[in-house]
């Protein structure tokens, strides 16, 4: 069966004063284990406004504009069945019969729910739009009842009272949002939707029929020009709080059959992010320009289920309340033992040999909480130079570590294994054994195993020359730019072994780093 969109809009406006619009948007997409052929997901709006400014009784000068919109919405979710199973068919001609794997299974959410809004919004501008100002009220039938929306913007440098010579620009503007997860759904449908009637593809059955999560979002901004903005500061500082939200796949019972679960819960996004320009030159021959942007980000789960323990990888960074999502654990190493074997420390410092959840302790963040880039531009008349900076701190990553047994295995580090008795002393890689998985688990999932991983890269370096206007005059071409490029010049790293972080597989495998590449450009107008 194919897929059905629809989506329409018709609209009114009389005088600039008054005016309606009605929108309806649906998706219809074929669900073969439904009730129906098709899952309709749908979205009905009608809306009114009145723009009181324009009206002759409006005597406020110092309000510029002032609007009023209600708005009434009906979002009906798609019906599925309640069991979404993901599964594949294989046939098995030896024995005459068919075989399902089942890869997935999840009960749906989006079972049909209908949420019925009324809202109110009023958009004002004051002080020749110096001020703007949008907050919006809405009330639902289903979930959340009550939210409330808003954003305040002000051009400061630009008022009558604010004279300092060296300001030339100071702009401030907060935002406080509140999403629930049928306006998400609604949201992802109107941004796929094309202008004029247009359509849109947005599955009914997306994420095996879960719900988006809800957010809350706050978010502070300031913009500081000094010198004619020859030097500029901006800075945003963001709070997102998101609920019932699949975070991720989790290690699960084995006697399910499945290797991981989904589970639901909160996550906080929050973090600021900074630019800093500088025109640190600027002669008419020789120019020097310098931005340096850096940015703070952690990704912290609340209300996580506790996942019960295994000795798997994906218990090792699965969700923990209070942590940020991208965390990793890894057993308390104790060293080799006087057989070579490895040891991990429990919680009262007591060895073991046996992968224990006492046994772990916190190694810290995969993805580095603090980046940046530092990119600069000189140019000499028509020359230019253009280096760009990447930086990446606070973060970690596991490094190998070979667990010998019957399979092969190459890594260098081989050549420093125990090899008899004293040599615990002098190495962490375990003597040669038999295969045991608790054994190799241990060796390669412990904390001797963690190195820093921030690095400095220098990400690229232009060159290049702009020929001059007057010897492309009367010709067809109006512009020529020749540039040649390279990227990924140099590495500076914080560990030890001088690992590109980038190149680092979660098992701490390391793969091919990135190529240096060379790069000759044309960028031409006619």
């Amino acid at each position: 069966l194919p897929n059905l969109t629809m989506n329409g809009s018709v609209g009114y406006d009389y005088a600039k004063r008054y005016g309606a619009k009605a929108d309806y948007s649906a998706v219809r997409i074929p669900d073969v284990a439904g009730e129906t052929p098709y899952a309709t997901s749908s979205n009905r709006s009608l809306s009114g406004f009145w723009q009181i400014d324009n009206e002759d009784f409006f005597k406020l000068p110092w309000i510029s504009s002032l609007k009023f919109t209600a708005t009434g919405n009906e979002f009906k979710v798609a019906k599925l069945s309640s069991e979404q199973i993901g599964a594949s068919q294989i046939v098995q001609t030896l024995y005459n019969n068919t075989a399902y794997r089942i890869s997935t299974f999840n009960l749906a959410e989006q079972r049909g729910q209908i949420n019925r809004s009324l809202s109110g919004q009023i958009d004002a501008q004051f002080y020749k739009r110096l001020i703007n100002l949008r907050i919006g009220y809405t009330r639902n039938s289903t979930g959340q009842r009550d939210q409330w929306n808003a954003r305040l913007a002000y051009n400061i440098a630009e008022s009558p009272f604010f004279n300092v010579p060296f300001i030339s620009s100071l702009y401030t503007d907060v935002t406080f949002q509140d999403i629930n997860p049928f306006q998400a759904l609604a949201i992802s449908m109107n941004a796929s939707s094309l202008a004029d009637g247009g359509n849109f593809n947005i599955p009914a059955n997306s994420s095996l029929g879960l719900l988006p999560a809800y957010t809350k979002n706050k978010e502070a901004h300031v913009f500081l020009g000094l010198n004619k903005d020859r030097y500029s500061i901006d800075l945003r500082y963001y709070l997102r709080v998101t609920g019932g939200l699949a975070l991720g796949n989790y290690p699960t019972d084995p006697s399910t059959g499945l290797q991981s679960q989904i589970l639901r819960s909160e996550r906080v996004n929050k973090g600021w992010e900074i630019a800093l320009r500088a025109a640190i030159f600027n002669g008419d021959d020789f120019s020097w320009n310098v931005t340096l942007n850096a940015a703070y980000n952690i990704n912290q789960a609340l209300n996580v289920p506790k996942v019960n323990y295994s000795a798997t990888t994906g218990y090792l960074i699965a969700a923990r309340n209070g942590y940020a999502t991208d965390n990793l654990w890894s057993y308390n190493w104790a060293g080799l033992d006087e057989q070579g074997d490895p040891q991990i420390y429990t919680s009262n410092m007591e060895k073991t040999k046996v992968p224990d959840e006492l046994a772990l302790i916190y190694s810290g963040r995969t993805r580095a909480p603090y980046s940046g880039a530092l990119i600069q531009e000189w140019r000499y008349r028509n020359f230019f130079v253009a280096p760009r900076i990447m930086f990446y701190f606070g973060h970690v990553m596991r490094n190998y570590v070979p667990a010998l047994g019957p399979s092969p295995d190459n890594n260098i580090q081989i050549r420093d294994r125990w090899r008899k008795p004293g040599d615990e002393a002098f190495t962490d890689i375990a003597r040669i054994s038999f295969d045991d998985y608790s054994r190799r688990f241990i060796i390669q999932n412990s904390s001797n195993s963690i190195l820093p991983a921030d690095y400095v890269r220098l990400r690229e370096i232009q060159v290049g020359y702009d020929v001059p206007a007057s010897f492309l005059k009367g010709k067809f071409i109006k512009s020529l730019t020749v540039s040649m490029q390279m990227e990924n010049v140099a590495l500076w790293t914080k560990n030890d072994l001088n690992i590109d972080p980038e190149t680092i597989s979660p098992t701490g495998r390391v793969r091919l780093s990135r190529p240096k590449n060379y790069i000759l450009s044309l960028r031409m107008s006619f």
